[in-house]
């Protein structure tokens, strides 16, 4: 069992408290403190829950099917950054859903980020790998973008006509720093 205390710092007065089933890890609060999250252990997995500072409801959860070993609010966006041993995962707290998942071959040594919260750096072993915000979200962007234009291609034979037809001009005259992941998505639509 775990408990969760909040408490006035100048009175000790005691503000909030709540007794958990599992074992609670950790707490951590958001940088503009409208949310604060727990971590608990259920056996050999962990849950994350996010809660509104002033109702203290819950109002995102996300079951990991491993022992989070560090978590906390990545500053200016709706991130919960999660370390387990051997992967990072970001979550979305305002969509509950892992906005994206870095794996590594051995074990996940340091994790932080940037104070205005555009990097993200993550130490494996003697590697460190550095991700920009922008990075990140540009990614996601390319995916969503590639889903849509699969559902429409498949929907509609002339939509795919039209990619495979102008494909070569669709690619060059995409700005450079776009070229690299039309050219995957096109790719990846067209025969």
């Amino acid at each position: 069992k775990g408990e969760v205390k909040i408490i006035e710092l100048n009175t000790s007065q005691e503000i909030w408290s709540k007794d958990f089933e599992n074992s609670v890890t950790g707490a951590r609060f958001s940088h503009d403190l409208e949310r604060f999250s727990i971590c608990q252990v259920v056996k050999d997995k962990s849950m994350i829950t996010i809660h509104d500072s002033f109702s203290k409801e819950i109002t995102a959860t996300m079951n990991s099917n491993a022992i989070i070993n560090n978590h906390f609010f990545w500053t200016n966006t709706n991130f919960v950054v999660l370390v387990r041993d051997t992967d990072v995962l970001i979550f979305d707290y305002v969509e509950n859903v892992v906005f994206k998942r870095y794996s590594f071959d051995t074990q996940v040594n340091c994790c932080c980020i940037s104070k205005e919260g555009s990097w993200l750096a993550i130490s494996s072993e003697n590697i460190v790998n550095i991700y920009h915000l922008l990075d990140i979200q540009k990614q996601a962007a390319y995916n969503l973008v590639q889903s849509l234009l699969s559902f429409q291609s498949e929907k509609d034979s002339e939509f795919l006509n039209y990619l495979v037809k102008n494909k070569s001009s669709l690619i060059n005259e995409s700005p450079i720093e776009h070229k690299k992941c039309i050219q995957f998505t096109l790719d990846y639509l067209t025969p």
